[in-house]
């Protein structure tokens, strides 16, 4: 793991202080981080090294936790948005990557469910098959799930369970039916299902800190086979980085904690982290509030996993089936010897395939991968 670039708020002209930069996202190869204000500005910086693109702006609001979370749905739809710190809701405010400007603003009452200053989103937000917003409650053990397809949102659906984690600063991140990662300040990431809110696994002997006073954060990522996951070691940017291909129960710490980017004092209860990944290397981005912006790179030279690498996916051969990774959303389809289609579906993250014995043609988006278990 490498030092790509870092950036302090000396360095450049935009690191706010106040606690106003809290989250971060990225998409094609640029990094998106939305100012707490008033103004409703974002900026666009180039995750190569750094520099500032481009200062945007949604629209003027009377309130600036409009522009507390940002996620971007795996089509490139950004949005911003919280629950204004209310104790119940959450507004979403559509806008443009490229252009800033509000599309639309979508505000969903959701009575008894809580407050939650941070959503994510999974899946596509512009096609049929569409995807999700998701929201963790700090106090009703609630997940909320608000359908989106063909870019109109649905009705909320609320994933309530006794296993669902409480705190400030949730996060959410979900890959798959059966992964969807659960944080607070204080809670480390669990893992989840995504259909039911079940507790599926938690971190076991090898952990990530868990800070008293509360930091969240993670991103998650595969690479060469292995699925890793990146959280906060400190408040002021220093994280961990854990292999967590064969569960959370059993990670592996598997490099020593960053340095942290600052001194200034971080009272956010968060950190916001986001990760890309290519063939045979990673990208972690950490934001520390008040403090600045880092990149480190992370290589893996070769790994012992038999596998097969097709246009950033991984295919490997398991027990049950087969087992893909992909870095992207894909369609992917499996048909028999005999031409016959198997499977289907349109997926990010990891994805499980039951096979019989027998050969078998992986495509993903179109592209054709012979497979034998």
């Amino acid at each position: 793991m490498d030092l790509l670039w870092k950036k302090t708020r000396t360095d450049v002209d935009y690191i706010f202080t106040n606690n106003q930069q809290r989250c971060i996202a990225y998409y094609d190869g640029k990094l998106y981080i939305p100012r707490i204000s008033t103004a409703g500005t974002f900026v666009v910086v180039n995750a190569a090294n750094g520099e500032k693109i481009a200062q945007r702006t949604v629209k003027s609001f009377n309130s600036e936790w409009n522009m507390m979370s940002v996620a971007i749905s795996d089509d490139g739809q950004i949005m911003f948005g919280s629950s204004l710190i209310a104790t119940s809701g959450l507004t979403i405010n559509v806008s443009d990557r490229d252009n800033g400007g509000l599309k639309e603003t979508q505000s969903f009452s959701m009575s008894n469910f809580g407050r939650c200053d941070y959503f994510s989103y999974y899946g596509d937000f512009n096609t049929e098959e569409g995807g999700y917003v998701l929201a963790l409650s700090n106090t009703s053990r609630k997940v909320a799930k608000i359908p989106v397809s063909n870019g109109i949102f649905g009705t909320p659906t609320f994933l309530n369970n006794s296993a669902i984690p409480t705190g400030l600063s949730t996060k959410t991140l979900a890959l798959n039916d059966s992964e969807l990662y659960l944080q607070t300040s204080t809670t480390v990431p669990q893992r989840h299902m995504f259909t039911n809110g079940n507790l599926i696994e938690e971190f076991g002997g090898v952990s990530p800190v868990e800070d008293p006073e509360g930091t969240s954060g993670m991103a998650v990522f595969s690479l060469k086979g292995r699925k890793y996951m990146v959280t906060p070691a400190s408040k002021l940017g220093s994280i961990d980085f854990f292999d967590i291909t064969n569960g959370l129960n059993v990670a592996e710490k598997v490099a020593q904690p960053t340095a942290d980017i600052g001194t200034t004092a971080n009272t956010a209860y968060t950190v916001g982290i986001c990760a890309y990944a290519d063939l045979d290397t990673a990208y972690v981005y950490v934001l520390v509030p008040n403090n600045g912006l880092v990149a480190y790179k992370v290589h893996i030279a070769s790994t012992d996993i038999q596998n097969t690498t097709v246009n950033n996916t991984m295919i490997l051969k398991t027990d049950l089936g087969a087992r893909v990774e992909l870095n992207q959303a894909a369609l992917i389809q499996v048909y028999s010897i005999n031409g016959a289609l198997v499977y289907q579906k349109k997926a990010y993250g990891t994805v499980v395939i039951p096979l019989n014995q027998g050969a078998y043609l992986i495509c993903v988006d179109g592209q054709p991968n012979k497979f034998v278990k």
